[in-house]
């Protein structure tokens, strides 16, 4: 008896977080600027940009490629989202492995047409930790070509 009350309490214990979407859930699909294709996302303070393409045939995106603006001048700049909320803006150039060199982590909040990001403490070799938070509007491509 107790087997069985187990094994339905197993049951539906799998079929609640199967039914959630707790295997494997993407929470923020369809919220980071990468869902949103042929769009540029720009920061004013600082002035910083990147641009989405539009996905192939495959689904697949393109590099997400910009340029941020320093007291060094202008670098151009590669940027990623992994799939919760963290933010990669890499340099051009690569370390002595041949891996990316990090320009700035960060945490985003996410909406349709603003990205929030605030730097984590340490991981800004872009601004040095001058801005707690750089917010980044939408402008659609086409709209902005009219």
């Amino acid at each position: 008896m107790l087997k069985k009350s187990m094994y339905t309490l197993f049951l539906c214990a799998a079929l609640l977080f199967s039914s959630t979407g707790c295997f494997g859930a993407d929470f923020y699909q369809g919220k980071r600027p990468t869902d949103y294709e042929k769009t540029i996302w720009k920061s004013t303070q600082p002035d910083i940009w990147f641009e989405i393409g539009e996905r192939d045939e495959m689904g697949i995106l393109p590099d997400v490629k910009g340029e941020a603006t320093t007291s060094e001048g202008t670098i151009v700049i590669t940027v990623w989202f992994d799939h919760a909320r963290l933010i990669g803006i890499d340099f051009q150039e690569k370390d002595e492995r041949g891996f990316a060199k990090h320009a700035l982590l960060g945490d985003c909040k996410f909406s349709s047409d603003k990205l929030i990001v605030m730097p984590r403490e340490g991981e800004d070799q872009l601004f040095n930790g001058e801005y707690d938070t750089i917010t980044f509007t939408r402008t659609d491509l086409e709209s902005a070509s009219a």
